[in-house]
């Protein structure tokens, strides 16, 4: 193999992965999100308008 390609296989494969843990990232954000916004809808609300802990 050539230095080129080596070159071009390494940066394909390092930018992959980088893209691919950013795209992994957003996705369990959004995930954990709706997952916590479901969870506090299902709280009830003080008579101040503010969410309870109990």
């Amino acid at each position: 193999m050539s230095g080129n390609t080596i070159f071009f296989v390494e940066l394909v494969f390092f930018h992959g992965a980088v893209l691919g843990w950013a795209f992994w990232e957003l996705w369990t954000l959004r995930r954990d999100k709706r997952r916590d916004s479901a969870a506090s809808a299902d709280q009830p609300r003080q008579d101040d308008g503010q969410r309870s802990d109990v």
